[in-house]
């Protein structure tokens, strides 16, 4: 497969491209410990205004594998169930996340408060630029839109069950899995022409999820389809 450019996904900010149907998407965690979230979209029926219409969803992907985490093999869809991407490979533990909210503006507010709020990235701002860079947007009122769950690579977080209650203090959430080394990384292929927007998470400041270092780039590669 001819290999595409590596490209970097900030530490802290959003990097969106397309792909074409079957075209596969590497994304790296570089350093081992970086959160990674990452959306997908329905390209070919966007608006004439660049207005994406079809996200995938974490909530109907759940129903459709059957699980909370995928696995290689597993499709993430639609809320149409129209395949979206799968996972392919994973070289790293398979420790993903997909029942936390991208964080936003007002979490930063709630747990900084508004000085130190002032001008913190987040991954739904990083969502919505990484996206007008290629002509699209979801919304004309970023602030008041429900923005899609992303699937969270590499995020750790405590299993739901009766003896293991999900916490809703971030600041608890799961450090990196010991088992996740640098260089590790996961492929998709696309299963249909789509727009992805990744975010290397910033929330370091207020939780563990990206380990005791701070936020890291990531890298991502696409590789023409076979």
């Amino acid at each position: 497969m001819p290999q595409g450019e590596r490209r970097t996904v900030p530490a802290g900010k959003g990097l969106a491209l397309r792909l074409a149907k079957g075209e596969l998407l590497q994304v790296v965690n570089t350093h081992g410990e970086q959160v990674c979230d990452v959306w997908s979209f329905l390209s070919d029926n966007a608006r004439v205004d660049g207005t994406l219409r079809t996200p995938m969803s974490m909530h109907h992907s759940h129903d459709a594998m059957g699980k909370l985490c995928p696995g290689v093999g597993d499709t993430l869809v639609s809320a149409q169930m129209q395949p979206m991407l799968t996972l392919v490979e994973d070289s790293g533990p398979g420790v993903h996340d997909t029942t936390v909210a991208a964080c936003t503006p007002e979490l930063y507010v709630k747990l900084l408060g508004a000085e130190a709020a002032a001008g913190h990235d987040s991954c739904t701002n990083n969502l919505h630029v990484s996206l007008a860079t290629l002509g699209y947007r979801l919304t004309d009122e970023p602030a008041s839109f429900c923005t899609p769950c992303p699937i969270n690579l590499w995020m750790a977080t405590p299993p739901l069950g009766a003896s293991t209650l999900y916490t809703t203090d971030s600041s608890r959430w799961g450090v990196p899995d010991p088992r996740q080394k640098p260089g590790v990384f996961v492929v998709f292929r696309a299963e249909a022409n789509c727009v992805v927007a990744m975010s290397a998470c910033p929330a370091s400041d207020v939780s563990g999820v990206n380990g005791a270092n701070g936020s890291h780039d990531c890298h991502v590669q696409v590789y023409s389809a076979m």
